[in-house]
């Protein structure tokens, strides 16, 4: 399902690129994936439009390409939404339960929720303890080592207080 496996194989014949090149635009509407032409100006000695001109009128189109635009000195993919839901589909449908899961094998800290020791916990803490603990699952069953920090600490002013009008009643 790696899509720009599938580029390289449509550039092969034409130019040598590596996976690292190729690049996501910063808007959609410029295409899935961008190959600057920039690096092979030296190598072919053409400036890097007329490199992607030339390059786009040599590849063939193959699915999951569906188009190919020249931005400047870029060429620009613009994959089958169908042909990429269908893979996509088809990927997960094959790895069942495994889907998603990884061999990162990293060790990450998520701390959370550490309420406001000001005030009380209230329910925007509860969401931020949900979120932290979600967060960690999704991270472990990515095969990391995930240690969760919590800080327990509701020992606030509000306790204070409270314990304050505590003793001032014991006292009456």
């Amino acid at each position: 399902m790696n899509f720009k496996q599938d580029i390289l194989k449509a550039l092969a014949p034409h130019v040598g690129v590596d996976e690292y090149l190729i690049e996501i635009p910063p808007d959609p509407a410029m295409g899935d994936f961008a190959l600057p032409c920039f690096s092979f100006a030296k190598q072919l000695k053409k400036a890097p439009h007329q490199i992607a001109e030339d390059l786009v009128k040599a590849i063939t189109i193959v699915p999951p390409i569906e188009k190919i635009e020249i931005k400047g000195a870029y060429l620009n993919f613009f994959l089958n939404p169908r042909e990429v839901a269908k893979r996509v589909l088809c990927t997960i449908h094959d790895q069942d339960n495994a889907f998603g899961m990884r061999k990162e094998k990293k060790k990450i800290m998520i701390e959370y929720p550490s309420p406001n020791t000001n005030k009380p916990l209230h329910l925007g803490h509860l969401r931020n303890m949900l979120i932290g603990a979600s967060v960690a699952k999704m991270y472990r069953f990515m095969g990391n080592t995930v240690i969760e920090a919590n800080l327990n600490n509701d020992r606030g002013i509000h306790i204070c207080r409270s314990e304050e009008h505590t003793s001032e009643l014991q006292s009456h």
